[in-house]
């Protein structure tokens, strides 16, 4: 099986061929063989919003580290990166001398690169979380501002005021006995809150699909402020899936206003009835894996 996704190849365009064939993935970028997946990632940063988003706010911190270090690399580039790949390194290294009975003098030299890089991880992530809370804070007032308080917090992954090779040191017998590292920014989280209360013991499934909506339309709008890579793309996948006709209104209404470029998939024209859209917009027809531009108009 093999598929191919372009960018417009247009003067002052970068040109990008991916191309799957069985478990072999292939990328070009300008015609040239591209290694690197952090250059895709710079080049054309996508944030998709799909049915089992919710997940997010349901699952483990895993995940939320995951966007946070997302978007934390759009905003830092490279610097990020090299910060977060250090810090793997080094808790690979830890993680093996605690498992293997390494001495207490490695462990200790391994903590302080440990601790180097994980100060600066986790300051990052905080930095990119306060950076983000405007930007959030605006999307929920426009997609579900009915919701009451939102609070939107950061967690490095150890107790604040404490210095990471403080909690380093106090935590290698226990460390020892588990045979991992637990504490430290690999263990770091965010939480959003309602009036004081985790959101995902107050609100309905629906009312979820709305903040991890306004967490993802909020992370694409400051990655294109900000960032220094590619225009960035928002993917949103079954739009009737994920809300009713009065919140795809409110989402679709918001992404004009915030010019955002958004690629939005439906399964039939009664989910974009009544909808306005700018001059810019484009509605197209898949069928059969074959793409064509809609004979039914887009605006009301």
């Amino acid at each position: 099986m093999a598929g191919q996704l372009r960018s417009s190849a247009s003067p002052g365009f970068t040109q990008i061929d991916i191309s799957v064939v069985g478990a072999e993935r292939r990328r070009r970028v300008d015609g040239r063989v591209c290694e690197k997946q952090a250059e895709l990632a710079a080049l054309l940063p996508v944030v998709l919003l799909q049915p089992s988003s919710q997940i997010l706010l349901e699952s483990s911190p895993e995940l939320r580290r995951q966007y946070m270090d997302w978007g934390a690399f759009q905003t830092w580039g490279a610097t990020f990166l090299s910060c977060w790949r250090r810090y793997g390194k080094c808790l690979e290294q830890r993680n093996s001398l605690l498992r293997g009975g390494g001495s207490a003098g490695l462990l200790a030299t391994w903590e302080k690169e440990l601790e180097r890089y994980g100060e600066a991880l986790a300051r990052l992530r905080g930095e990119y979380v306060e950076l983000l809370g405007p930007w959030f804070a605006d999307a929920v007032s426009r997609l579900a501002a009915d919701l009451g308080g939102v609070d939107f917090s950061y967690d490095a992954g150890w107790p604040p005021g404490v210095a990471l090779s403080e909690i380093l040191g106090r935590s290698r017998d226990k460390d020892r006995r588990l045979g991992y590292t637990s504490v430290g920014p690999h263990r770091g989280d965010f939480r959003i809150s309602v009036d004081g209360h985790p959101v995902k013991q107050v609100l309905s499934r629906g009312q979820l699909k709305l903040v991890v909506a306004a967490l993802k339309v909020s992370q694409a709008r400051m990655a294109r402020f900000r960032g220094d890579g590619g225009e960035v793309c928002l993917l949103v996948d079954d739009l009737s899936a994920e809300l009713d006709t009065i919140n795809r209104r409110r989402l679709l209404g918001y992404l004009q206003e915030s010019d955002l470029q958004a690629l939005v998939t439906g399964t039939g024209w009664d989910q974009f009835e009544g909808i306005g859209f700018g001059a810019d917009a484009a509605m197209f027809h898949v069928e059969h894996g074959v793409v064509a531009s809609a004979k039914h108009g887009i605006n009301p």
